[in-house]
């Protein structure tokens, strides 16, 4: 029976993946079959709860450090410290890596402030107490890996054993009973995927001690509908709400980066890009099929490639000056939109930047690069 129960959820979350990658879906059947898929979700979240089916506990991987403090950590922590931004002051197109920009990153405390965060933890000893597994970072503090239990509703503690809990990484990892989670002032991070894969979660309250959110960190919650993000948190690191198909408002005012996949196969249905984001990962908006409006900050340079592609609603786009590049499929098969107003200043489009969008009329400056797209591809355009 538990067999049959994980292939079913196996499968359903497979069949969720491939509706939002379908393309020739009209709004109306893309709402039935959304609604569909999100009842058997939900129903069979249930039935696994009910089966007390029990959970594996996927561990991250990293390489054990040595004396020099970057030497070992993973590739991503690595991007944090030492950046990959080489080509910035070579060329105007800022360039980032699926990670947070170093400078701004810890920009208000030392590097070694966040060492902690990525510590290996492959051969340090696992302590239990309670319902919660947990090893000792090297300050002595605590970082829960796994909860236990089966309770629905759950606060965290803010320490165990007598030590201060500052990292959950993790810890909920494909939890089919959790619904609600408090999470206490002492936690400064979340990671390694801490709540990923939790069907039935619809609310976590995050500190406004909580300063990094690790990539994934949400990834596939189902029920998910609405996050505050405390005001600390600067980036929305790759897929941290991917595959979040309720998720429909979120505060994204402090937040300088978007990562890839970032809100890839969500709810949202109207975003601001926050003022001070230049870059837009790949895919971070694809597949939001009720996305109907995005505003564009006036600092805004390059939007990466199928960033928002197969966003079926978008009707209407207003491109700041700043913008420099468009990259591949950046918008296709966005089959509603009607208008785009482009700046003079585009540097690079991409292949297909709007590819099947062919109600669009594009609002173009005369003898600029945008100009000659629109003619070379037979779209309508206007001066």
């Amino acid at each position: 029976m538990k067999r049959i129960i994980s292939g079913i959820v196996t499968f359903l979350c497979l069949l969720g993946l491939c509706s939002c990658s379908e393309s020739n879906v009209d709004d109306e059947t893309a709402k039935i079959a959304d609604d569909n898929i999100m009842a058997s979700y939900s129903m069979v979240a249930e039935s696994v709860v009910a089966s007390s089916v029990e959970t594996t506990i996927v561990n991250t991987t990293e390489t054990t450090t040595s004396d020099d403090p970057l030497e070992g950590l993973p590739d991503y922590a690595k991007d944090v410290f030492e950046g990959m931004l080489a080509e910035m002051s070579a060329n105007p197109i800022v360039y980032y890596s699926d990670f947070y920009d170093k400078e701004d990153f810890h920009a208000d405390r030392p590097q070694s402030d966040y060492l902690y965060y990525f510590e290996s933890h492959d051969d340090q000893e696992i302590y239990t107490s309670g319902d919660y597994e947990y090893y000792i970072l090297k300050d002595g503090s605590a970082a829960l890996r796994t909860y236990t239990g089966k309770s629905t509703h759950v606060n965290v503690p803010s320490t165990i054993d007598g030590r201060q809990v500052k990292i959950l990484r993790s810890t909920f990892y494909h939890n089919h009973f959790v619904r609600e989670v408090v999470i206490p002032d002492t936690v400064e991070a979340l990671c390694g995927g801490t709540f990923s894969y939790c069907y039935l979660l619809k609310n976590v309250e995050i500190p406004e001690s909580v300063i990094y959110i690790d990539y994934s960190v949400f990834s596939n919650c189902y029920s998910l509908e609405e996050i505050k993000l405390p005001s600390g948190v600067i980036g929305i690191a790759g897929s941290t709400f991917m595959d979040c198909h309720r998720l429909k408002k979120i505060n994204l005012e402090n937040i300088r980066y978007i990562g890839s996949y970032a809100f890839m196969c969500t709810a949202l249905e109207e975003i601001t890009i926050p003022e001070n984001v230049e870059y837009i990962g790949k895919l971070a908006f694809c597949d939001c099929w009720y996305l109907k409006k995005v505003n564009f900050n006036d600092k805004l340079v390059c939007i990466d490639d199928n960033a928002f592609k197969d966003c079926k609603r978008l009707v209407s786009l207003e491109f700041p000056d700043s913008l420099k590049e468009i990259r591949d499929y950046a918008f296709a098969n966005c089959y509603s939109l009607t208008t785009v107003r482009c700046p003079a200043d585009i540097a690079y489009l991409g292949k297909e930047p709007f590819g099947n969008c062919d109600r669009m009329t594009l609002k173009v400056t005369p003898n600029t690069k945008i100009e000659a797209y629109a003619k070379e591809n037979n779209f309508k355009y206007v001066y």
